[in-house]
């Protein structure tokens, strides 16, 4: 029992070991570049101090805080990576006197490298231990080609409005990218190029297709391309339309209704559906308009429901509210719409009315529903001058002794 345990132990420890060896089996061209941090080191009397180091691929190096290069020799500052060790080594030409050379070295254990951020601790020349007391530098790399920032969007009447910040580099100088390139997606679809643009703005013009746009920016380098910035949403909503309300004149329904009014982004509105049922059937669509009315003519007795939905470039809205009109046709209204005539009809100048029934009162609705001419009188037969009003249809109602009747004219 005690002879296998210990097997397990060495197992699980060469495992661990294993492990570790792995992740340091970094190469010199793991660190070539340029590095933004601190550094706390026996040069610096224990102080953290900014630093910014480059590695070339030659070998050399240069760093901003003097630490570990304070030397009156230019061009000797070298570094290496020691595999076995997992240190970083500088050194750097500290004196020549009579021939000879005499260089000052220092040695860091590498303790976290990864995601391009870098930690080292302080390791003397033959103490394998580290020692982040002493000194301790903390860096992280400077992307040559970062992304853009900051992406936003601003919809104004279906046009899409991109703006974001310009890149810029780990030393707070800016990247200047050679151009940007736009991608672009509807829905769940994939990514592609929209617009390759050198400012940093883009105006997605005439968007009107109804759901989820989405956006995202790259900058173009001559050492490549960035990353992506941020990702950006505009949703465009389809509300429908509010407040539908209905007039009965004679035999024809008037039907008017708001718009649809939203905060938010909207799809292109292309028109609207109107929907009927005659008593107890099922809706059916009855006719598109690109007008918030429309006028059911000639309908039949009996009891008609409507609602109305909005028609956007790719779905349709939820309907509005429902509205029932009622029509009872009499033997007395069917009378009086045989015994009383309109002419000419269609009408251009001077519309004449006749009536076997003695009239009290004339209205012309438009086909909105409003009244465009009323008239109190008490006469068989008269005149009205259409002259001023548009061409069109229109409804007459007449008020008789008898009841009311209406009747349909076109002017022209």
């Amino acid at each position: 029992m005690k002879k296998f345990t210990l097997i397990n132990l060495f197992t699980i420890l060469f495992i661990l070991l294993d492990t570790v060896s792995e992740a340091q089996e970094y190469t010199y061209e793991d660190f070539v570049g340029t590095w933004h941090g601190t550094i706390k080191s026996p040069s610096t009397s224990g102080a953290t101090i900014p630093m910014t180091m480059t590695m070339e691929s030659n070998g050399f190096y240069t760093e901003s805080s003097g630490a570990l290069m304070p030397t009156l020799y230019p061009n000797t500052q070298q570094c290496e990576y020691q595999v076995a060790s997992n240190r970083m080594h500088w050194w750097y030409l500290g004196t020549a006197w009579g021939g000879q050379y005499f260089y000052d070295h220092f040695f860091y254990e590498v303790v976290y490298f990864q995601n391009d951020t870098l930690e080292m601790h302080y390791n003397y020349w033959d103490d394998p231990e580290p020692h982040p007391e002493v000194g301790t530098i903390f860096l992280v790399k400077e992307n040559l080609t970062p992304p853009p920032t900051a992406l936003q969007t601003e919809v104004v009447d279906n046009d899409i409005f991109l703006t974001w910040n310009e890149p810029v580099l780990g030393n707070g100088g800016m990247a200047n990218p050679t151009n940007y390139k736009v991608y672009y997606k509807m829905g769940e679809s994939a990514f592609e190029l929209l617009e390759t643009t050198v400012s940093n703005s883009f105006t997605h013009q005439n968007v009107t297709a109804a759901g989820s746009h989405s956006y995202y920016v790259i900058a173009v380098y001559n050492e490549g391309e960035s990353d992506s910035s941020n990702q950006v949403e505009v949703v465009l909503t389809t509300p429908e339309p509010t407040n539908l309300v209905s007039q009965l004149l004679a035999n024809n329904v008037v039907l008017n209704w708001d718009q649809p009014d939203n905060n938010l982004p909207m799809a292109g509105l292309l028109g609207y559906n109107i929907y009927h049922r005659l008593d107890a059937g099922e809706y059916e669509l009855l006719m598109f308009t690109e007008d918030p009315y429309y006028a059911h003519e000639e309908i039949p007795a009996g009891i008609h429901s409507y609602y109305v939905t909005a028609v956007y470039d790719g779905a349709e809205s939820d309907p509005s509210n429902e509205v029932m009109v009622e029509l009872i046709i009499s033997n007395v209204e069917n009378e009086i719409a045989s015994g009383t005539k309109l002419y000419p009809n269609p009408v251009s100048n001077v519309l004449n009315i006749n009536s076997e029934f003695l009239i009290d009162g004339v209205k012309i609705y438009s086909q909105t529903g409003k009244v465009l001419y009323q008239q109190t009188l008490s006469a068989k037969n008269f005149r009205i001058s259409v002259i001023d009003l548009p061409a069109g249809l229109y409804v007459v109602q007449m008020e008789t002794i008898k009841g009311s009747i209406s009747k349909r004219i076109l002017v022209q």
